[in-house]
């Protein structure tokens, strides 16, 4: 006995958001026979299709002839869904004690005024001096002042959403994650040094299982050592010209530059070079121990 599985004209049904899914429709002849329905039907609908995964397929009678099955004709349903979402996959929904995580690449804006270093310096053919200005990594000088430049820089984001029962949900925890918010981390946390990890969320609601959902929200800077001020010309190793260096900046520390007007006789004109470096502390450190979620 031959089955043959065959796509309706009317299959791949849609829904949409976040929990889309597509259904897949085929007619199965040859057979009255669930199991060797969905044994065919498993030869010929994919594991996946459009980044959505096959769940559990279904099969009803459409004709039987139960004196010659070959002549019977079912029809099959295969859903798609998101990885996690399938029927066949049981799910039991989180408890107190229990914690889910992810993580996301963002960004943050700061306005410089100084770059790493300069990589070219270039003239109108017509110059009447043999060099540019050399502005010492100083960006957009006007004459008076460099203008800097909005730069983009990463940060490492991730939520984590933990379940805490009720009772342990006091008000005297409340004012802690209040005490920790919009603060920098005062010890190690997560595999971060001190200073690299900011609050920078925190959210709860009461679950009608009785316990709470709570999401705290990170973002983490990478402590950054030995910054030169200026940089390095391209390609050199080490260089003896005058410099500020910064041993450590930890993640959420800010530096400023103070500079001050210099001629560069070279180009002919006045300049601008940064003589001193300050960091600053800009967020108060706690302990995020008080969280009560680990280190």
């Amino acid at each position: 006995m031959t089955i043959s599985v065959e796509e309706r004209f009317d299959s791949r049904s849609r829904t949409t958001g976040s929990d889309g899914s597509i259904r897949l429709r085929y007619i199965v002849l040859g057979t009255d026979d669930d199991q060797e329905a969905i044994e065919a039907l498993a030869g010929v609908a994919p594991a996946s299709f459009r980044g959505l995964y096959r769940g559990e397929c279904e099969v009803s009678d459409l004709f039987v002839d139960e004196d010659n099955p070959e002549e019977s004709i079912m029809e099959a349903v295969v859903p798609y869904q998101p990885l996690g979402k399938t029927k066949s996959e049981s799910y039991e929904p989180p408890v107190a004690g229990d914690v889910v995580e992810s993580f996301d690449m963002t960004s943050g804006t700061e306005h410089l005024t100084q770059s790493i270093r300069t990589l070219g310096r270039y003239l109108r053919s017509d110059a009447p001096v043999e060099k540019a200005l050399d502005c010492q990594g100083g960006i957009k000088w006007n004459g008076q002042e460099c203008e800097g430049v909005d730069m983009e820089f990463g940060i490492f984001a991730w939520p984590e959403r933990w379940y805490i029962a009720d009772a342990d949900m006091t008000w005297a925890y409340k004012r802690a994650i209040a005490r920790c918010y919009k603060r920098i981390n005062k010890h190690s946390f997560r595999g971060w040094l001190p200073a690299d990890v900011l609050l920078y969320g925190a959210r709860g609601s009461k679950r009608v299982q009785g316990d709470w959902e709570l999401t705290f929200e990170f973002h983490a800077i990478q402590t950054e050592t030995n910054i030169r001020i200026p940089g390095l010309p391209e390609g050199a190793e080490e260089d003896d010209t005058p410099h500020i260096l910064i041993p450590v900046k930890r993640g959420w520390d800010y530096v400023w530059l103070r500079k001050e007007p210099k001629e560069d006789t070279a180009a002919g004109k006045l300049g601008e070079v940064p003589v001193e470096a300050y960091l600053e502390q800009l967020y108060k450190m706690v302990d995020f121990d008080q969280l009560h979620i680990g280190v």
